[in-house]
This record gives C-alpha cells, structure tokens and sequence, in this order.
C-alpha cells in the first residue's frame, strides 16, 4: 500500500513590514489590521510608511530576508509564519519574501 503525502493547510498570512514604527506599537498596528479584515468599513490610516504582502503559506516554500535583525527575532518570525492561527504578521523592520 503506497503513503498518502500528508495534507498541508494552505492559509493567507498578511505580512506587514513597517520599519519606522516602534516595537511597542506593533501590537496595536496589528490589532488595526484584524479589525479590518473582519469588518470591510473599518479603514486602517497611518502616517509612516508600511508595505503589505500577501502571502498563501503551506504551498510553497518561502525563503524569507531580515539581514538587520538578531538571530532571536529570526526565531520569533519563523514561528509566526509556521503557527496555524496567525493571520497577520507586524514587524518594524524590512522583509524580502520569495515564494518557490
């Protein structure tokens, strides 16, 4: 009897680079975002620079880039990309993403 390959969940992850804005305000840009995803008249307005990437996480493999970060915080964004209830990631530093 031939192995069934292991089904992956593919989800959309939003990721959220912000690279002017203080840790201490990640969470509440955060918090801004998902309220805008559960309600469509909700509009998220800032005044600094932020970029935005969809991403489908599961199917592909992602080679992701943070060359001005430590080690640790390395650690941190990878476990946000593999837990399953994240939908949207805030970091304060830029990131590449390239999905293959």
């Amino acid at each position: 009897m031939a192995k069934t390959a292991k089904q992956q969940t593919i989800r959309r992850v939003l990721l959220v680079c912000a690279p002017d804005v203080p840790s201490s305000e990640t969470k509440a840009l955060e918090a801004h975002i998902l309220e805008a995803l559960a309600d469509p008249e909700y509009k998220v307005i800032v005044n600094y620079n932020i970029s935005v990437q969809e991403l489908l996480v599961g199917d592909k493999t992602l080679f992701i880039s943070a060359p001005d970060i430590p080690p640790s915080e390395c650690m941190v964004l990878r476990k946000k990309f593999n837990d399953p209830k994240v939908k949207v990631i805030v970091v304060n530093y830029n990131v590449s993403v390239l999905e293959f």
